[in-house]
């Protein structure tokens, strides 16, 4: 496989923002519309990107042969929540579960960090398998009425970085239906 690095979005990068984030199929299961214009790429990355970055998060490219594949995202909430999407034709080559880990070792050699989440949907087991690739390990279950306008059952898997982390339990707590699966 050939590597593939992380960098921070630039405004030389909307196009490829425009152009990932406006297939339907790769926003299929992320809290957002899919793209309708170039604006709505502007919009993302000094809305969404610059802020995150503002307040104390992380916001990359990831980049193949000097082409941005995909993004992959640490929030400044406290739930230290990472978030990914890779361009479809690029789906199922181990780019994702690269760059989560390059994220995962950036996070950890920094320190500052006890423990980060990462969630994905039921009907999107591929993205599962990614955070159990990177070291991720399942914590529990729980079900959001989504922003999309139905509910959504999301899995909720979790790396401590620091001994004796207990599980974050927000997201528990917040929603009413929340169980424990067999994985």
């Amino acid at each position: 496989m050939r590597d593939i690095i992380l960098r921070p979005f630039t405004t030389d990068d909307i196009n490829s923002l425009y152009e990932m984030l406006s297939d339907n199929e790769t926003v299929r299961f992320m809290p957002i519309q899919p793209f309708k214009t170039i604006r709505d790429a502007t919009s993302f990355y000094e809305n969404v990107i610059q802020r995150n970055i503002e307040n104390g998060g992380k916001y990359y490219a990831i980049v193949l042969d000097r082409a941005v594949i995909g993004q992959i995202n640490l929030s400044s909430s406290a739930s230290n929540d990472i978030g990914y999407s890779i361009k479809r034709e690029h789906w199922g080559h181990g780019h994702a579960s690269k760059a989560l880990s390059l994220l995962l070792n950036e996070i950890e050699e920094e320190g500052r960090l006890s423990f980060i989440t990462a969630t994905h949907d039921v009907n999107n087991p591929r993205s599962g398998r990614v955070m159990q690739k990177a070291g991720l390990v399942y914590k529990y279950t729980y079900v959001e009425p989504w922003c999309k306008g139905f509910d959504v059952s999301f899995r909720l898997y979790q790396k401590n970085f620091k001994a004796g982390e207990s599980t974050y339990m927000e997201y528990w707590e917040k929603y009413e239906r929340h169980f424990i699966e067999e994985i």
